[in-house]
């Protein structure tokens, strides 16, 4: 695989055209692969994306019937609709993330290898999308998938690591624009212990896809999952939906600056949750600055 990449990096564009179907047999192999396999493949596929990413314009549709087996994670609907979803929002009936079929508890905590894989499967569809926006801008499937794979890994934290999160200190002081302010910092404090962990990968993705696709694109995906992120009795996929909002602000400002009322709305409810690293100060600050 690194020696087709080395070869398609070497070509001109005229050779590319002739060599193009070597493509197919390198993207075949990929659902193929142990799953130990798939993040060191990927890598270098993202290679591959990030130098000549129109070599993937005719395959664009076989990668979205594989990829979002990869990015987005199964989720256990628990042995009941009521364990599945203990505290339903009132006259909602969208669930996020959405329910899978039940599996009477049997499932496994995700392993190491799986998060690897989701990793190296959202770096490239994020890497190709910046690469070639326009190619990918006016694919809704594409777009969809990443934007939801994003907004789903803002809202995990493992139990294991959150009170050493929670305990972080979340206040720091900020210039900008020359002005001296006093930002509050949820998602990433000032001295936060798991500022490599995966909430902060899929936040940074999803800037930058936002940044790469722009506000018409972004914002319909991301917005049909804010409003029930925000009204999960789940404290985490709340904090992940206002840090979207700040997430895709930069990206999606020129789209998101005639619907900021509505924006304002829907997030104002949540301003005085209780728990600091709920609070909306931080993507308002982003949002409005």
């Amino acid at each position: 695989l690194r020696a087709a990449v080395a070869f398609f990096a070497a070509c001109d564009l005229a050779q590319q055209a002739q060599a193009l179907a070597l493509m197919y047999p390198m993207l075949n192999t990929l659902p193929s692969l142990p799953r130990a396999q798939q993040p060191p493949f990927l890598s270098v596929l993202t290679e591959l994306a990030s130098s000549n990413a129109h070599l993937f314009r005719p395959h664009i549709p076989a990668l979205l019937s594989f990829l979002p087996s990869l990015l987005l994670p199964a989720v256990d609907a628990g042995p009941t609709p009521t364990v599945a979803r203990p505290n339903p929002g009132a006259g909602s009936t969208f669930a996020f993330p959405p329910v899978a079929p039940a599996s009477n508890g049997d499932d496994k905590e995700p392993t190491g290898e799986e998060d690897e894989v989701r990793k190296g499967a959202l770096e490239f569809m994020t890497t190709l999308s910046e690469s070639k926006p326009s190619m990918l801008r006016g694919v809704e499937a594409w777009v969809s998938i990443v934007v939801r794979g994003c907004l789903e890994g803002m809202g995990e934290l493992a139990e294991v690591d959150t009170e050493t999160w929670l305990e972080a200190d979340v206040s720091s002081l900020g210039q900008r624009r020359g002005t001296v302010q006093m930002l509050t910092i949820f998602l990433q404090p000032a001295e936060d212990p798991t500022d490599d962990n995966y909430p902060h990968t899929y936040e940074h993705s999803l800037d930058r896809v936002a940044c790469a696709l722009g506000g018409a694109a972004v914002l319909p995906p991301a917005f049909s999952f804010i409003p029930a992120m925000l009204a999960s009795h789940d404290w985490r996929l709340r904090h992940a939906g206002l840090m979207a909002i700040a997430a895709i602000a930069e990206g999606t400002s020129k789209v998101m600056q005639q619907e900021l009322g509505k924006v304002i709305e829907c997030v104002s409810t949540f301003s005085a949750l209780t728990h600091a690293h709920c609070g909306a100060g931080s993507w308002l600050t982003r949002t409005c600055a």
